[in-house]
């Protein structure tokens, strides 16, 4: 993970990259607002009312809003140090009067994060990218890639922040049952959620609420799929053995993965 320093500095450098000039970008004041903010000159709220002024004077607010909340979305991930801090800048933002912009939802949050860091949960078969096994080199440090989405994502759906809903763990646990390659990092993704958020996940669950979710055609083609449908306590069920089966399979996950596999399914079977 790169310094707060770092991080400020290079995406300063690529502002004046893609201005195609070597001075001063209106964009670098929230980089500053914000370096300020992370280095404690500036509180929350101060620095909520600060990187928000150049959204609301914007001639195109919602392009200026994109780019801020797309901002906000990798610090999140990347700055793992300051994530307490990142969020609590996330609530400022939300208490900010609404007018022109409705702050109070974080508009664009959900939408730009989706596009960032959930490519995996698109298309009916819920792995429109993590299809392809991942090269052993690789596995450790994608994992913990997506582990670091899956706290954040989990920590938002906790503060009740940027529209993360149960449903985002839910769609989640349900990928154990597709088996498919993927699986090897997302697992870290998975035991994130379960562990910062598993007793919520449960709370708001409706044990006895119907709905239909995927899961593989035994004895089907690679990937053939079928709604199943079942109350969300069978689904949570189902999801928690599923966890235990594939930490057991060798062929399927590696030794880290199937760790990280069975102690999800702890984590759930400690919920229940």
């Amino acid at each position: 993970m790169p310094t707060t320093v770092e991080w400020l500095k290079l995406h300063i450098i690529q502002i004046r990259q893609l201005q195609q000039s070597d001075g001063y970008h209106e964009d670098e004041d929230v980089f500053i607002y914000l370096g300020d903010y992370l280095d404690g000159n500036l509180t929350s709220n101060e620095t909520a009312v600060l990187i928000a002024a150049p959204v609301l004077d914007d001639p195109n607010p919602p392009t200026k809003l994109y780019r801020l909340m797309g901002l906000l979305c990798e610090a999140l991930v990347e700055l793992s140090d300051e994530r307490e801090k990142l969020l609590n800048l996330l609530e400022s933002i939300q208490e900010l009067p609404p007018g022109a912009i409705n702050w109070a939802v974080l508009p664009g949050l959900r939408n730009m994060w989706s596009d960032l860091y959930r490519p995996h949960m698109r298309g009916l078969n819920g792995w429109e990218i993590i299809g392809e096994p991942i090269p052993e080199d690789k596995q450790a440090k994608v994992r913990q890639h997506y582990t670091s989405i899956g706290t954040v994502e989990a920590k938002l759906y906790v503060r009740g922040l940027g529209g993360v809903t149960e449903n985002w763990g839910y769609e989640l646990l349900n990928l154990a049952c597709l088996r498919r390659p993927g699986l090897e990092v997302v697992v870290g993704e998975i035991h994130a959620w379960l562990t910062v958020a598993g007793t919520k996940l449960l709370k708001d669950l409706n044990p006895e609420e119907v709905r239909n979710w995927s899961r593989p055609v035994l004895g089907g083609q690679p990937g053939q799929q079928h709604a199943v449908q079942g109350t969300m306590a069978q689904h949570w069920e189902t999801w928690r053995r599923t966890l235990l089966q594939v930490s057991e399979e060798q062929d399927l996950l590696s030794a880290e993965a199937r760790k990280l596999a069975r102690e999800c399914h702890l984590l759930m079977q400690g919920h229940i």
